[in-house]
C-alpha cells in the first residue's frame, strides 16, 4: 500500500489476497509511482486489481509482468480507477488474468485523461461470467487513452475472442495504433492488423497453454508483428524490451509495415509490436561481408545509419 510519491524496483508479488482492491499492490488517492521490472503473479483481490489498483495519481508501470491474477471486480491484471491524472503503461505482459463481475481480465481502465499504453503483450486473459473486455476494459465518459503497438490475442469474455473480448470501448475515448487486435479494431487509430503472431512456445514446456508461467510469448521467425510498430510511440528513455533486449532492432529478412527510424536516407529500423523484440535473425551463413550490418548483400549508408543509430547505446 503506497501513500505518497514512490518507486519500486526489481520486486516479486505473489500469492498475496486482499479483501478489497490491490491484491499485490495499491497506489492511494494522490500518489506518484512508478512500478518497474517487477512481477505479479497469483495475487487475488476483493474488488479491483487482483495485481495492482491505482485510485487518483500518477503512476508509470514499465517492464512488469502480471501472470495469473484474480479481481472479483474488474481488472484481474491492473486497475486504474476514475478519477486519476495519468497513467503510463509500457513494455508489460498481461497473461492468464481473470476478473469476476467487471471487465478488463488483463487491464481495466476508468480514469484518466492522458493515459497511454505502448508495447504491451494481452494474451490468454479471462474477463468471467457476464463481463467484457478480456484484454483490456475502458470506460467512464471523460477517460482517454491512447494504446500504440501493443498485442491482444486470444482474451476471453462472455462473446468468445472476438474484437470485444480483446479491447472492449464502453466509454470514454482510445486510440489503437500499430497493434495486433485480434478480430479486428475497428475503433480510431491507424496502422493495425489481425494476423497470428506467431508465438514462439505459446502452451510452454507443458504443452498446455493454460499453465501460462512457462508460456514462451516472444516472436518466432516470421511473426507479422516484428517491424510492425510505430517506433515514435517509443519514450525517448525506453530503450529496451521487456527481456532487456534493445529496441527498434532491424530483422533485414522482414517488410517494415510500421514507422521506422530514419538516418541520412532509407528505413533503418522499426520497433517491434509487444512487449519483446525480436532479436534472432542472422545472416545465412558464411554471406555476410564484413560491414554488413543489415545483411542486404551491400555495404553502404544504410548499414553506417544502423550503426550510428545505435553508437553507444547503453541497456
Amino acid at each position: 500500500y503506497i501513500s505518497g510519491t514512490a518507486t519500486v524496483n526489481d520486486s516479486t508479488f505473489n500469492g498475496n489476497n486482499a479483501g478489497s482492491d490491490g491484491g499485490g499492490l495499491t497506489g492511494d488517492s494522490g500518489s506518484t509511482v512508478a512500478v518497474r521490472h517487477s512481477t505479479f503473479t497469483a495475487n487475488e483481490a476483493g474488488g479491483e486489481g487482483g495485481g495492482i489498483f491505482y485510485r487518483s495519481g500518477s503512476y508509470e508501470t514499465t517492464h512488469c509482468v502480471f501472470v495469473g491474477n484474480i479481481s472479483d471486480d474488474g481488472g484481474g491484471g491492473l486497475a486504474v480507477q476514475s478519477p486519476v491524472d495519468d497513467v503510463t503503461i509500457s513494455n508489460c505482459l498481461f497473461s492468464g488474468n481473470i476478473a469476476n463481475n467487471n471487465g478488463g481480465g488483463g487491464l481495466m481502465i476508468r480514469g484518466g485523461t492522458g493515459n497511454e499504453v505502448v508495447n504491451c503483450t494481452f494474451v490468454d486473459n479471462i474477463a468471467n461470467g457476464t463481463a467484457v473486455g478480456g484484454g483490456l476494459w475502458h470506460g467512464a465518459g471523460s477517460v482517454s487513452t491512447t494504446v500504440d503497438n501493443c498485442l491482444f490475442w486470444e482474451n476471453i469474455d462472455t462473446g468468445g475472442m472476438d474484437e470485444s473480448a480483446q479491447i472492449h470501448l464502453s466509454n470514454g475515448n482510445i486510440t489503437v495504433n500499430y497493434s495486433n487486435v485480434m478480430g479486428d479494431w475497428s475503433g480510431a487509430g491507424t496502422g493495425n492488423i489481425n494476423t497470428d503472431p506467431l508465438f514462439a512456445d505459446a502452451d510452454g514446456a507443458d504443452d498446455n497453454a493454460n499453465t501460462f508461467a512457462d508460456n514462451d510469448y516472444r516472436l518466432s521467425a516470421g511473426s507479422p508483428c516484428i517491424d510492425a510498430g510505430d517506433t515514435t510511440a517509443l519514450a525517448p528513455d525506453t530503450l529496451t524490451d521487456l527481456n532487456g533486449n534493445p529496441r527498434a532492432v532491424d530483422d533485414p529478412f522482414t517488410l517494415n509495415t510500421g514507422v521506422s527510424v530514419t538516418v541520412i536516407t532509407g528505413e533503418v529500423a522499426s520497433i517491434d509490436i509487444g512487449a519483446f523484440e525480436y532479436t534472432e535473425s542472422f545472416c545465412p551463413s558464411g554471406s555476410q561481408a564484413l560491414g554488413d550490418v543489415n545483411c542486404d548483400g551491400v555495404v553502404n549508408y544504410l548499414d553506417f545509419g544502423i550503426m550510428a543509430t545505435n553508437w553507444l547505446l547503453t541497456l
